[in-house]
């Protein structure tokens, strides 16, 4: 069935380094679903003034009113703003500050304690793991349902899976607690032992717990293209924090709407805490910075939701540039699919491989006229397990003219592959004869630039629908 409209279905999970098992993304019903939260960290140096002196700076009760008059829908109290730190609290404090936020409409969406479970000297990292399962309790309590902890730095002399090792054995510790507790813990990359996506995700998967997965740290990705990292670890998210800035050494303003498509094409339902931090060069006033943040954060979520269910990609090739707009409305998992693999950048490399004409498909009765491209060949072991397949039946996406599609062999085995027709196809909708099953396939997307593009890559030179040579995809990325 290669020879038609076909795509291999191999079994595999997320490329990464070796060692980590097969812990897939969460699972989430019902659509994204983004509301707003703020990190108490915006205000540390007010709430540790507060600490030191209780006649200056901000309370932790004060902030609970600060964010109810800007009207967030919750606050991440991290735990070192509580008197004592890092004793846990008492339990009337705890209820006090619960009751506050309930009569002030807020949720509690998390909490956080400083660890460094990279560390080499295991009597820490036990000091840590109580540290943790202290504020599991407190987290239980205070009804945050995660609790946040870090890496920390790479120690010297160590190799990476070295110290992944170790502190994975110490997670999963912590993990069980918070099982027992109800709070799962997230581990924030922090460009410390964990500095890309494919090192976080490899964690998660070390753990291998549902009650594990990753608080996504916008700015603390310090590589060459931060939004692909933020990407890769967004499907593992159980919460995340929005800098107003990201990268290394050189800080550059976070595109808010984009971090927001990222979390809503990964499905994510939950808080999106604000967390400010002064910028070099600049005056730093917390009750001035948050609330800009805050009207950001808004604007970009109003403009996803007014933009839901449209994505739009770019294609370029050698033989020119093809743009096109994605259905994710109406055809969400095949969509969700294709979108992985663009941000994963396996398209990057690429190829159109095949054309079919008129002329060039003698054994079959029912003629059709596509191009078919697939992912860079050297990344073929690394493909997503295959989807189910979205009917046009169902989806009222039908093969018109310049339709994107997904190959397939039988039903429910569509990978990577993908195709575009010329001119309308309705035999390859549901109940359409290309296909001896009936099925069809499903159509996802439609050209919106480039058909030109197109109907050259189809009149290029082949051996019968193969092309030879095949026509490079220098990239597929979001507009």
């Amino acid at each position: 069935m290669r020879h038609t409209i076909v795509v291999a279905a191999l079994l595999t999970v997320l490329s990464l380094p070796s060692g980590g098992s097969a812990q897939p993304p969460i699972k989430r019903a019902g659509g994204p679903r983004l509301k707003t939260s703020l990190n108490a960290y915006s205000f540390n140096k007010m709430l540790a003034d507060h600490l030191k002196d209780s006649g200056k700076g901000m309370s932790l009760f004060q902030l609970l009113d600060f964010c109810a008059e800007h009207n967030f829908d919750a606050v991440d109290p991290t735990g070192y703003y509580f008197r004592n730190y890092p004793k846990p609290p008492d339990d009337s404090y705890i209820n006090d500050f619960k009751r506050r936020a309930f009569v002030l409409g807020l949720d509690i969406s998390g909490t956080g304690v400083r660890t460094h479970f990279a560390s080499a000297d295991g009597a820490k990292r036990a000091s840590d793991v109580q540290l943790v399962k202290d504020w599991i309790e407190v987290a239980a309590r205070m009804g945050a349902p995660v609790l946040r902890v870090f890496a920390g730095a790479h120690p010297d002399g160590h190799s990476w899976d070295e110290v992944a090792a170790w502190l994975t054995a110490d997670l999963k510790k912590c993990v069980a607690h918070g099982k027992k507790h109800g709070v799962i813990i997230g581990i924030q990359n922090h460009d410390d032992f964990l500095k890309t996506g494919a090192q976080t995700v490899k964690i998660v998967k070390m753990v291998d717990s549902e009650w594990f997965g990753v608080v996504v740290d916008t700015g603390a990705f310090a590589t060459a293209d931060p939004y692909h990292d933020i990407a890769t670890v967004a499907p593992f998210a159980v919460n995340w924090q929005i800098k107003t800035h990201m990268g290394g050494k050189v800080r550059v303003k976070t595109d808010v709407e984009r971090i927001v498509r990222i979390a809503r094409d990964a499905g994510y339902r939950g808080y999106l805490p604000i967390e400010t931090l002064p910028v070099p060069g600049e005056p730093y006033d917390p009750l001035a910075r948050v609330p800009q943040a805050l009207a950001e954060l808004r604007s970009a979520l109003r403009e996803g939701e007014a933009s839901a269910g449209t994505v739009h990609i770019v294609i370029e090739t050698d033989a020119g540039v093809i743009e096109a707009a994605l259905d994710a409305g109406k055809a969400p998992a095949t969509v969700a699919n294709f979108l992985r693999y663009v941000d994963g950048k396996f398209y990057d490399g690429g190829r159109f491989h095949r054309t079919v004409k008129p002329d060039n498909q003698p054994d079959n009765k029912v003629k059709i006229e596509v191009i078919q491209a697939g992912i860079h060949p050297g990344k073929a072991a690394d493909e997503f397990p295959p989807i189910k397949l979205e009917r046009t039946r169902d989806t009222k996406l039908s093969h018109k003219d310049g339709r994107i599609s997904m190959a397939r062999d039988g039903p429910d085995t569509a990978t990577s592959d993908f195709f575009i027709c010329l001119g309308d196809q309705p035999e390859l909708d549901f109940g359409g004869k290309r296909n001896h099953d009936g099925q069809g396939f499903a159509a996802f997307g439609h050209v919106t630039k480039g058909m030109d593009v197109v109907r050259k890559i189809q009149q290029a030179s082949a051996k019968g629908q193969e092309l030879t040579p095949p026509i490079r995809i220098v990239r597929i990325a979001r507009r």
